[in-house]
């Protein structure tokens, strides 16, 4: 049996057509969790018929708790000997289940990563990992720093065996907004000797209208001092010491910029003065300025930062906001 789950919170206007891609797999021995995560739009009203037709279907409802929680919910719930994640506004194509069994059986593998199709508006590409021309067995003492950082991004394109995940005691880390999927498999890939990488497309990653701009978070900045501490930890406690550079340009580097375009989202309440204060907050913290000290090549954005050129970023975060939403129109 293979256990997918998905977190459900208000997905009302995708849920359908996501389970109906799951129910339909070719592979039929499959247990589908559906976690209502607390939702007000009737998402849970569907869950609860889905299951009524279907008895692979079980549902659970909580309170609103956020993903991570509805994941571990539904990992706490799984039978299969093998477990997946889905998206709720996602789709797997027919033979996911069946093509990543066949591959960890084959390989003997406790994990198999594959590719997804990245579907935005009518455009529709393959993500497919850059280290491997193919597909291929892959050993944990293989994975350099870089590797890791792109094999760990999601967990939806992962299938896991079960036993690996119980074992090791690897659950979702609750008391974070942000990376819980990657040190979920920072954990997991940490504890496997012997992964698979699939090179074939069975999973539809769609980016919906809305997704990336407008949203505001007033403790953006402690969020991403958190989840790089974290990560460090997670780090040197399933790798080495040697993996932290990387993680640290992509929590504090990137995290930095995240946290200017969250300041200066349409959606943040404060002031025009306010929001360049807490800019300036942002760009002035010591662990964000040694980190972009360390860069041996900035891009432009990276530049602006390092040099604490507030107002060009505010310029620049609007004209990013501004060519995003035209994008999704």
């Amino acid at each position: 049996m293979v256990s997918i789950i998905v977190p459900v919170y208000n997905a009302q206007r995708f849920l359908r057509k996501c389970v109906e891609s799951i129910l339909a797999q070719t592979y039929r021995n499959i247990q589908l969790i559906l976690v209502d995560d607390g939702s007000t739009d009737g998402s849970g009203a569907l869950c609860d018929e889905f299951a009524a037709m279907d008895r692979r279907v079980t549902v659970i409802h909580q309170k609103n708790a956020g993903v991570s929680a509805a994941r571990n919910a539904g990992l706490d719930a799984a039978r299969g000997e093998y477990v997946g994640f889905v998206d709720a506004d996602d789709l797997l194509e027919p033979q996911m289940t069946q093509c990543s069994v066949s591959a960890a059986r084959e390989h003997g593998a406790e994990l198999v990563l594959f590719d997804p199709y990245v579907c935005i508006g009518e455009r529709t590409e393959v993500d497919s990992m850059p280290f491997f021309s193919e597909s291929t067995v892959i050993h944990k003492g293989d994975i350099t720093p870089n590797m890791l950082l792109f094999m760990a991004g999601t967990v939806w394109r992962v299938l896991y065996s079960r036993q690996l995940l119980e074992c090791n005691g690897i659950r979702f880390d609750g008391t974070l907004p942000l990376s819980e999927d990657r040190l979920f498999n920072i954990a997991a890939m940490g504890c496997c000797e012997k992964m698979y990488y699939l090179r074939q497309p069975l999973y539809r990653y769609c980016i919906n209208s809305g997704s990336a701009v407008g949203k505001y978070r007033p403790d953006m900045l402690d969020v991403v001092l958190n989840t790089h501490q974290h990560m460090s930890r997670c780090l040197r406690q399933y790798w080495s010491e040697g993996y932290l550079p990387v993680y640290e340009r992509v929590n504090l580097v990137d995290g930095a910029l995240l946290c200017v375009y969250n300041a200066f989202s349409p959606k943040c309440p404060l002031s025009s003065r306010e929001k360049y204060e807490e800019v300036k907050k942002i760009v002035n913290q010591p662990q964000i300025q040694q980190a972009y000290e360390k860069l041996e090549k900035r891009t432009v954005r990276q530049r602006l930062v390092w040099r604490k050129r507030i107002r060009l970023l505010g310029l620049m975060a609007r004209l990013w906001q501004a060519r995003h939403k035209q994008k999704e129109m």
